[in-house]
């Protein structure tokens, strides 16, 4: 008896790869900011981000207090000076002279 010789064939699907979109907050925001301008204080900073139209983030509100901590971690982390007190930085120019 002759043998039935049975043939495979395989059927690849194609694989599908899920796009993952980063959203864009106040705090990535906020570090684009601080990293641009170091030398901008907590309040002018925060005023720029409230000026912003950020119609999409009205749940999560910012305040003077997300603004420090933002800047104390990228201090932390390297990636801005050390703070620059106006009343050390007057002495240190009338010391200077």
């Amino acid at each position: 008896m002759a043998q039935k010789k049975s043939i495979k064939t395989e059927v690849s699907t194609p694989v599908v790869e899920e796009v993952k979109v980063k959203k864009v907050g106040i705090g990535s925001r906020i570090i684009e900011m601080i990293l641009a301008h170091p030398e901008m204080t907590n309040k002018e900073i925060l005023d720029k981000i409230l000026a912003l139209d950020l119609s999409k983030d009205k749940n999560r509100p910012t305040s003077y207090a997300c603004i420090a901590w933002y800047k104390s971690d990228l201090r932390k982390k390297g990636l801005i000076g050390p703070r620059v007190f106006a009343k050390t930085a007057k002495v240190e120019a009338a010391a200077a002279k």
